[in-house]
């Protein structure tokens, strides 16, 4: 087979290969049978096989059994897990995956196709060209174009994990507080059943005469306490059961169990506070994050100041003319000078290093 033709078939070749390689489109509509699946909470069996699974820089993975209710550090993986609005933030990772592949791509090589078809001229063929280039000038800024997307994609990582914490704490928070707010209210109303008691003793006393009016007002006032702190307990249990629900990305009504041997810390060892603050920005989450954006935006400045280098484009030239005369060799495109006019306008100087001709 001849040279010419060979080459026409690789080029051929190449844009077959090229097309069958290329992502196909799937439609994805936001319905509400999408949005509603994509809300939807996990399964228990989900959460066991995740929570011991759980990869983050502060929360461990753990043995994770509801049947016994939620203790403080289960209910801080599951609202991890489960919360709709970090599973929304999640999704973020995805984006920030794609954009480190997209600054990876390089650009596909082109194909240019030109014919030539003599008119009243018998005795000759029909010409054509044939352009197979590729634009060099992506490799000088892919590095830094690179590096901006992954410094970007981990401070993404770490932002998610700073809001996973601070909704983790949250639920936690609330497990404790919701167990001291039932320790409270069980006192307040045994109080409050003792002073009932009293006041009732009270009444049968004062019937006999044996006490005033004036100690049976106190008596009642007392009660009338006793039963007004208990309905305050009640009130702030029920706020901090919905402020658990939430946290855990439940509805209102939800019934959270805890478990019946929680204990409450009785104090907090703090250490030196020269240790707290020592070397924070290299150990609190929102700080590395925004630590690892300045050197997304250092990066991606520095890849718009390559860009600036002059387009070149490299590949290879093949012609065939109407009298059979064939040229087959490199070309190199680039645009090396900008200047500007007298006038103003911006002149571009373009060089264009053709091939050898040979028959």
């Amino acid at each position: 087979m001849p040279a010419h033709k060979s080459l026409l078939w690789t080029c051929l070749g190449v844009v077959v290969a090229a097309l069958a390689g290329c992502d196909h489109y799937r439609p994805l509509p936001l319905t509400s049978e999408a949005v509603e699946g994509a809300l939807a909470p996990p399964t228990m069996e989900a959460v066991r096989v995740q929570a011991q699974a759980i990869r983050h820089p502060i929360l461990k993975p753990l043995e994770f059994d509801e049947q016994d209710g939620l203790s403080p550090d289960e209910a801080a993986v599951l609202a991890v897990l489960a919360n709709p609005s970090l599973r929304a933030i999640r999704d973020r990772r995805g984006i920030a995956a794609a954009q480190v592949l997209q600054a990876g791509i390089l650009p596909n090589p082109s194909l240019t196709a030109q014919g030539e078809f003599p008119i009243r001229a018998p005795a000759e063929v029909n010409g054509y060209t044939l352009d197979v280039g590729w634009d060099i000038s992506a490799l000088i800024a892919r590095g830094a174009k690179v590096q901006a997307a992954k410094a970007q994609a981990a401070s993404v990582e770490l932002d998610i994990a700073w809001q996973e914490w601070q909704v983790a704490q949250a639920a936690k928070t609330a497990v404790f507080r919701r167990v001291a707010l039932e320790a409270q209210l069980a006192e307040a109303q045994q109080a409050e059943q003792g002073l009932q008691e009293s006041l009732a003793a009270m009444k049968a006393a004062a019937e006999q005469g044996l006490k005033t009016a004036v100690d049976l007002a106190a008596a009642e006032a007392a009660v009338q306490e006793a039963h007004a702190a208990v309905l305050d307990l009640e009130q702030d249990l029920r706020k901090q059961r919905f402020a658990l629900a939430r946290s855990l990305g439940l509805g209102p009504d939800a019934d959270v169990r805890i478990q019946k041997d929680v204990v409450l810390p009785s104090r907090l060892a703090l250490p030196p506070p020269g240790e707290i603050s020592g070397g924070l920005e290299d150990r609190r989450l929102d700080l590395v994050a925004l630590k690892r954006g300045y050197e997304s935006q250092e990066a991606t400045v520095r890849a718009a100041i390559l860009a600036q280098f002059p387009k070149m484009d490299i590949g290879l030239h093949h012609t065939r003319d109407s009298g059979r005369f064939f040229t087959l060799g490199p070309f190199a495109r680039a645009c090396v000078l900008t200047t500007s006019t007298e006038h103003g306008a911006r002149r571009t100087r373009l060089w264009h290093v053709l091939p050898m001709t040979r028959s």
